[in-house]
C-alpha cells in the first residue's frame, strides 16, 4: 500500500489574530487566503480514498457503528459509521470546493470519534498558524470555596484591530468575576471551547485539554470557521467587551 501525501498526524493552526512566522494577520486577511487555496476534485477524491484504506486498520472502525455505552449515560461513546461519512464528504464537494472547508469536514468527522490518538493532517501542507486570544482566563477561589472566573491580557494590544479599547476593559476589571463569555458561564465556555473539535470523552480531562490550549489553540484541533470566533465578554459589574 503506497499513499504518498496522506497522514494521520498533529498540525498547527490559530484565533482572533492570527500569528504565521512572526506575521500577525488579520482574520479577514488571513480567512481569505485560505478560502483561495483549492486543490481539485481529483486530488479530494484521492485523499478520501487513500482515507478510507487507512481507516479500514483503525480497532475501533466497526465498534463505532454501534459502541457500547455505560448504564448511566447513553451517549457517551459517539455512533460513526466512517465509511458513509466519507461518501457524504465526497458528495458535499466539487471542482471549487477551497482545501481549508476540505480540511474541516475530515477534521470533523475524526473528531467525531473523541479519541486523543487519532488526529488528521496532509504531508506537505502544514497549517503553521496560532489563534491569539486577548484574554487568558483565570479561576479565582472565593472565601467561601466558590470558584469564579476572571481575565488578564494575554498579548499585545496592538495584534487587535480594536486592541487599545478592550484591553483598556480587561485591565481595568482584572479580578472582576465574569458572569458571560458568547453567551455562556465562562465555565461553560471553556468546557465547549471549540464546538465539535477535538473533544474528549471525559468531561474533566476536556476541561484540562481546553483550558491548556485556549490561549494559543493550534489550527490542527480547532480549524474554526470565521463566524465562530468572536468572543463576546460580560462580566457581573455589567462591563463588557467584544473582539
Amino acid at each position: 500500500m503506497k499513499i504518498n501525501h496522506l497522514s494521520l498526524c498533529i498540525f498547527i493552526l490559530l484565533i482572533y489574530s492570527i500569528n504565521c512566522a512572526y506575521k500577525i494577520w488579520d482574520k479577514e486577511e488571513f480567512y481569505k487566503q485560505q478560502k483561495e487555496v483549492k486543490k481539485g476534485l481529483k486530488y479530494y477524491n484521492q485523499v478520501l480514498d487513500d482515507l478510507k484504506t487507512i481507516l479500514e486498520y483503525y480497532v475501533y472502525i466497526d465498534l463505532l457503528k454501534n459502541p457500547p455505552q455505560p448504564s448511566d449515560l447513553s451517549n457517551y461513546n459517539p455512533k460513526v459509521d466512517t465509511m458513509k461519512k466519507i461518501e457524504e464528504i465526497r458528495s458535499s464537494i466539487n471542482e471549487e470546493t477551497n482545501y481549508y472547508d476540505f480540511f474541516r469536514k475530515i477534521r470533523l468527522l475524526i473528531d467525531s470519534y473523541k479519541d486523543a490518538h487519532m488526529s488528521y493532517g496532509l504531508k506537505g501542507y502544514t497549517f503553521n498558524y496560532v489563534f491569539l486570544s486577548p484574554i487568558k482566563l483565570i479561576t479565582v477561589e472565593q472565601k467561601d470555596g466558590t470558584p469564579y472566573m476572571t481575565a488578564s491580557t494575554n498579548t499585545d494590544e496592538t495584534y487587535f484591530k480594536n486592541g487599545t479599547e478592550v484591553f483598556k476593559i480587561i485591565n481595568k476589571n482584572e479580578g472582576e468575576a465574569i458572569s458571560k463569555i458568547n453567551g455562556l458561564s465562562p465555565f461553560e465556555f471553556m468546557q465547549n471551547f471549540g464546538g465539535k473539535f477535538f473533544n474528549l470523552k471525559n468531561p474533566q480531562a476536556n476541561y484540562a485539554f481546553k483550558t491548556h490550549n485556549y490561549l494559543t489553540p493550534f489550527f490542527a484541533y480547532f480549524p474554526f470557521d470565521e463566524d465562530e470566533i468572536e468572543l463576546k465578554v460580560e462580566y457581573k459589574n455589567g462591563e463588557h467587551f467584544e473582539s
